[in-house]
């Protein structure tokens, strides 16, 4: 019996360790593909390549555990869907909205409306009336007319920066949204943690004291020594009452 099992494996083991064999290479040419794409520094790719084609199955496992980042995957991912659904209800709204006599009776709209139902259906652009816009070249020209706009606030601002530096403006802006909060305007702001690193706790903690909103994104512990410098936050954009906004 145990004869008969053993002529059996014997049998068919080439064929097992053909599929194997052919099935593992597979793998690697698809994770090599893979890193090419996901991978924009030549040295990382190159290096994650080598391990893939010398280190049978560890150089896998290795690529699995830390060639991939998943936490990117999933925050883009999570945003995505978010974004979408949001820009798909505006559509939505937009596209029923073209169809009214009120609308209807809006002259530029109304000759317009091919090329605003075009860009809604094909890149979701959301129409937008009654803006101007104003480009401020430098810091010398923006932060004057931040402050001024910071406060005329009467019902929100909300602030998203990569860098928020505990200098004279930065004083300046922050004891403006302290006053504001305290005065009922509902304050957020979200700094990223690596751009912002070096802005002091201690007024993180003063600006919740006073009502502001304040959130640190993507915190790391050791900005150095981990992936997380990655993928930061980069915006610059404040908008006031939704009806004034800074970008860049």
């Amino acid at each position: 019996m145990l004869y008969s099992i053993w002529q059996y494996i014997q049998d068919v083991w080439p064929h097992i360790y053909i599929f194997l064999y052919w099935g593992y290479v597979f793998i690697i040419a698809t994770s090599i593909i893979l890193v090419i794409i996901d991978n924009k520094n030549p040295a990382k790719t190159m290096a994650w390549i080598l391990v893939l084609i010398f280190l049978p199955v560890a150089g896998l496992i290795f690529y699995l555990y830390f060639g991939q980042n998943y936490r990117k995957q999933k925050i883009f991912s999570r945003k995505g869907i978010q974004d979408f659904r949001q820009l798909n209800k505006m559509r939505y709204e937009q596209l029923k909205l073209l169809d009214t006599p009120e609308v209807q009776n809006i002259k530029p709209v109304f000759k317009k409306q091919h090329i605003i139902k075009l860009l809604l259906n094909n890149s979701k652009s959301i129409v937008s009336r009654n803006n101007t816009i104003k480009v401020l070249n430098n810091g010398e020209e923006k932060f004057p007319e931040l402050i001024e706009s910071l406060n005329k606030a009467k019902h929100h601002i909300h602030i998203e920066y990569y860098i928020f530096e505990y200098d004279n403006i930065g004083k300046q802006i922050i004891s403006i949204l302290e006053d504001k909060a305290k005065q009922g305007v509902k304050v957020k702001v979200i700094i990223d943690h690596v751009g912002s690193w070096h802005f002091p706790k201690r007024k993180i903690k003063q600006l919740k004291k006073t009502g502001v909103i304040i959130k640190l994104f993507m915190r790391v512990n050791f900005p150095y020594f981990t992936s997380k410098v990655n993928y930061r936050n980069h915006r610059k954009i404040v908008v006031i009452d939704g009806e004034v906004g800074f970008v860049g």
